[in-house]
């Protein structure tokens, strides 16, 4: 078993006794912190032999994650003894929650007060009874996850999203290297603006980092890609 995908373009660059060893680095850091390392890229042609690995995390019970710096560091410290002629780029993507994950009876309230919403209105748009809204407002009812995504979008608005989102493209649009262009993540999602980021990326060429989507203001950077030799 392999713990890199795309694997196979390793022994471009590596001998099988040095991808033996990767693979045990790779394994534990699948073990100790669920991540997962994908071989995005190598290139052995012109002056230096480069390889790109992302790292991504999965799900922790202990909610402990990495954050880009640390997912960096991991992938440097494995691939250190195993750069001479060789450069390592790193693409890390930390964890992040389901984007409803925002949702607690807090939220809830602040939403309703801000959008001069009542518990009646929310029972005739939705067919809800009292005695659930009421138990869920009050947090002595835990929500589901399917709950709070009613909550979540019933709570955002088209109109207040697509103005937004107007707000958001355009600063995309302006957007330089080292651009760090923070996103309402009560109206906006990743699949919304992804498409639109990843393209301006590529016309910056840059690496791009989507911060986490889970969290009232998420944070979406264009940076450079650090170079780690021997």
């Amino acid at each position: 078993m392999s713990y890199f995908k795309y694997n196979d373009k390793l022994s471009k660059l590596y001998s099988p006794a040095e991808i033996i060893k990767l693979e045990e680095g790779a394994r534990e850091l699948k073990e100790d912190f669920n991540c997962e390392l994908l071989v995005a890229s190598t290139n052995i042609l012109g002056t230096h032999k480069t390889v790109t690995i992302t790292i991504s995390q999965g799900y922790r019970e202990d909610g402990v994650y990495l954050d880009k710096t640390g997912l960096e560091e991991k992938v440097e410290i494995l691939f250190k003894p195993f750069l001479k002629e060789r450069i390592l780029y790193v693409r890390p993507l930390p964890h992040k929650l389901a984007i409803v994950e925002v949702v607690s009876p807090e939220w809830l309230k602040e939403r309703m007060l801000k959008k001069g919403i009542r518990m009646k209105d929310i029972m005739i748009d939705t067919g809800i009874d009292k005695t659930n809204l009421s138990a869920w407002l009050s947090g002595a009812r835990v929500m589901s996850q399917p709950v709070k995504a009613m909550f979540y979008f019933y709570l955002t608005r088209a109109a207040d999203k697509g103005q937004v989102l107007g707000t958001f493209f355009q600063n995309l649009n302006n957007a330089t290297p080292g651009a760090i262009l923070e996103v309402p993540t009560e109206h906006i999602t990743e699949m919304d603006v992804r498409s639109e980021v990843m393209k301006k990326a590529i016309e910056l060429n840059c690496h791009v980092l989507m911060g986490d989507f889970s969290m009232p203001i998420a944070n979406i950077t264009f940076y450079q890609p650090r170079a780690y030799n021997a």
